[in-house]
């Protein structure tokens, strides 16, 4: 009966749990996923590292251009009547009435003129000024027409501007693609500083005296005239020295009673028709 009774008891054995999977010797949990952010930030590193070069090395040629390549650099380079080292004054020529300026004159009168020139100017101290100005000039007795373009020594970009003189709506600068009667402001006077040498009931030209000069190791005839002009109101003395390469008007250096400053004007080229 015990027997039969044992039979009926049987016992369940209990085994222990299974145990986790226990992980290698030196293993560091979330190791993949570290070593991936650390590589997505290693690679920003290097990305913005590189961004740096790229926008440096882009610095450092845009700088390289603005001084060695823009418009006033360039200009310099180019001047066919360069005075940036002065001149050297040879002998008076005692016998000259201004032949030269007077024949230039007859020629030009009542003829249309096309003109190129770029303007230089120095202060009293001689220093060259930093911004030069390339001029497009075109005259008619009825109307006068010039177009600017300017520059900056370390600066790329360049300024244009637009402006005439008529009889009929006098001094105009085009802005915005129109034309607007200026009040105050004049045309520069570069028919009278150039070409003219005929003196009217507003302007008065005086012939002063003529040298050789040597700029560049060049030749060049000057002849000096001064220029007393009312016609603006009030009276403004120029004192013009004109520069001839032969019979061709090379240059022109201007002093005025309104400033202590000398502008040169390089004239490339000129036409009479």
């Amino acid at each position: 009966m015990a027997e039969d009774q044992n039979d009926k008891q049987q016992l369940t054995v209990l085994l222990p749990p299974d145990e986790p999977e226990k992980p290698e010797p030196g293993f560091v949990p979330y190791a993949a996923e570290a070593l991936k952010a650390a590589d997505k930030k290693q690679k920003r590193k290097i990305v913005l590292l590189l961004i740096l070069i790229l926008l440096s090395a882009a610095g450092f040629v845009f700088a390289y251009l603005a001084k060695t390549q823009n418009f006033y650099q360039k200009t310099l380079m180019s001047l066919k009547f360069n005075y940036l080292d002065g001149e050297i004054e040879g002998e008076t020529d005692e016998y000259s009435e201004g032949d030269l300026s007077a024949a230039l004159s007859d020629q030009c009168r009542g003829k249309q003129i096309q003109a190129e020139a770029v303007l230089y100017t120095f202060n009293e101290e001689g220093a060259l000024f930093d911004s030069l100005s390339a001029y497009s000039y075109s005259y008619t007795p009825q109307e006068q027409m010039l177009s600017i373009c300017s520059g900056t020594s370390g600066w790329l970009s360049k300024r244009k501007s637009q402006m005439r003189l008529t009889a009929e709506n006098g001094f105009e600068i085009k802005e915005k693609g129109s034309w607007h009667q200026q009040q105050e402001g004049s045309m520069p006077l570069l028919y009278d500083l150039f070409f003219e040498t005929k003196s009217d009931d507003s302007k008065q030209f005086q012939f002063r005296g003529t040298q050789k000069s040597t700029i560049e190791k060049k030749p060049y005839t000057l002849e000096v005239w001064t220029l007393c002009d009312k016609s603006t109101g009030k009276t403004i003395y120029y004192t013009m020295y004109r520069y001839f390469s032969g019979m061709t008007l090379a240059g022109v250096r201007v002093l005025s009673s309104e400033n202590k400053l000398m502008d040169v004007y390089d004239i490339q080229s000129y036409s009479i028709s």
